[in-house]
């Protein structure tokens, strides 16, 4: 297998447009494999090096429930919950892109390198901003933590201590205005704390559930744009022709909701209970209205109806 990287610049094709919310954005990446193309949602799963045995089973059903949609799974190609991260998509049907600190000739940690053949093989791709040759430095996996954010359009941290690489990226993605999920952890245990605290911040949305996850994702065309959004832009950026989303029957939350919210804030437990709806069926209908900016969430985790369809 060719173990070389190809440069690519913004002025190439296949330059990965998200990247361009960082400013400035980086001069050049380097890519081995395929970068997925199209319109797809990408999505980083990221959380500790030293995971246990319930994050790894989380981080597994997190993306085997994403299985025949069109998302791309992004991470940092670490041990833990990046590598079960790629795993999963792999075996799932989805694509994967692992960004790497170093030079992709002798991608880290040596450990998984068997896995990133795999991601190669199984058409999926290795991204540095690092050349060939080259040894992670100084700062180099910050520096990639803000690539794994820029590239995603949701963020999803499984576990992480503090302080932790995994909550780097999950702060570049909030600057990014990309949303932020986090799973909630035992209050004793080191590898939930940064989940937790990311979570009562309020810099992260609660995913307590991988049945939630399918239903939270949004349609291609709420993706981040082409030419991106920079560093301050707010989670309006989020931005699609709704009349194209109406008309191929995407959207068909609001008008369950309509009937349920109004100018009083209400919260999620009250509303799937007038809906008669399961709770993750209807926070993850809340959640795309968010999205599209028909339905708002206010103070004490409840939510109002700002427009109809």
């Amino acid at each position: 297998m060719d173990t070389r990287s190809v440069p690519c610049t913004p002025l190439d094709a296949d330059w990965p447009h998200r990247l361009r919310a960082l400013s400035p954005p980086p001069e050049r990446v380097y890519v081995r494999g395929r970068l997925p193309r199209g319109r797809n949602v990408w999505i980083a799963v990221v959380g500790s090096r030293e995971a246990d045995r319930h994050a790894l089973t989380v981080t597994a059903r997190l993306v085997e429930s994403l299985a025949g949609q069109d998302v791309v799974i992004v991470s940092g190609g670490a041990r833990g919950v990046d590598g079960m991260g790629h795993a999963a998509a792999l075996n799932a049907g989805l694509d994967t892109v692992a960004v790497l600190a170093g030079g992709l000739d002798r991608p880290g940690p040596a450990s998984n390198r068997p896995l990133f053949d795999r991601i190669l093989r199984g058409g999926g791709a290795l991204l540095s901003e690092i050349a060939d040759g080259v040894r992670p430095g100084r700062g180099a996996f910050p520096r990639r933590n803000r690539l794994i954010a820029a590239l995603s359009d949701i963020t999803i941290v499984v576990s992480a201590a503090e302080p932790s690489g995994s909550l780097h990226t999950a702060r570049w993605a909030g600057r990014l205005g990309r949303p932020v999920f986090a799973i909630p952890g035992d209050v004793t245990a080191t590898l939930s704390r940064g989940c937790n605290r990311l979570i009562s911040r309020g810099e992260a949305r609660l995913l307590f559930d991988p049945a939630q996850l399918p239903g939270l994702v949004p349609h291609p065309a709420l993706a981040w744009p082409p030419g991106g959004a920079r560093i301050g832009s707010p989670p309006s950026a989020w931005t699609a022709p709704l009349e194209e989303i109406v008309d191929r029957g995407e959207v068909g939350s609001n008008a369950c909701l309509e009937n349920h919210l109004d100018g009083n804030p209400r919260a999620a437990a009250e509303v799937a209970a007038s809906c008669r709806k399961s709770l993750s069926e209807v926070q993850a209908m809340l959640q795309r209205g968010c999205l599209l900016g028909t339905i708002q969430r206010v103070p004490g985790n409840r939510y109002i109806l700002v427009s109809r369809l």
